[in-house]
């Protein structure tokens, strides 16, 4: 099958460098601009089901892209990562290297193992490849959940750093199996 990963258009905690977690944000007039963009790019592919984080702004992002002629099916599994008390604070404040280290799989200040973000995409790659084939796959969802995504497709070992960016409205394309 062809997955298609899509990282949500901008919000204002985007364009603040600010996370936002599971918190509800609305696109704003930058992201819907880019989302209105990468549909153009894409209007040549004939997806056959998009998937979706359940958090509005990866629904507004998918309503924009093929909102009007696919099947939009939002998924627990790749909802954002849980951020705890980074939720409202600048980028600059999270440490990534230790919260995307496996062999620390830390927790601290509320924010989801990294073992755990992984279970679940895992989880959600193998429902998709038990029930899919040959089709065409939509995934709209955030930077956590496509980093990883991207990790399991491709096979990185977890000891190995991922330094792929994963900019507002990326996309990108692999094969699965």
């Amino acid at each position: 099958m062809e997955l298609y990963l899509v990282r949500h258009a901008q919000t204002d905690e985007n364009k603040n460098q600010m996370f936002h977690g599971n918190k509800n944000s609305h696109l704003n007039q930058t992201g819907r601009c880019e989302a209105k963009y990468l549909r153009r790019e894409i209007a040549t592919i004939s997806f056959d089901i998009c998937y979706t984080s359940p958090l509005i702004r990866t629904f507004e992002t998918a309503m924009l892209l093929v909102g009007d002629y696919v099947e939009i099916i939002p998924d627990e599994r790749i909802r954002e990562r849980e951020v705890g008390n980074f939720s409202g604070a600048k980028i600059e404040d999270y440490d990534a290297e230790e919260f995307w280290d496996y062999s620390k799989n830390s927790g601290r200040n509320g924010v989801e193992k990294v073992e755990d973000l992984y279970k679940r995409c895992q989880e959600f790659l193998d429902d998709l490849s038990n029930k899919y084939k040959n089709e065409k796959i939509l995934i709209i969802s955030h930077s956590s959940v496509i980093r990883t995504l991207h990790r399991i497709i491709t096979h990185t070992p977890k000891n190995k750093k991922v330094l792929i960016e994963i900019e507002n409205c990326c996309f990108l394309k692999y094969q699965y199996k």
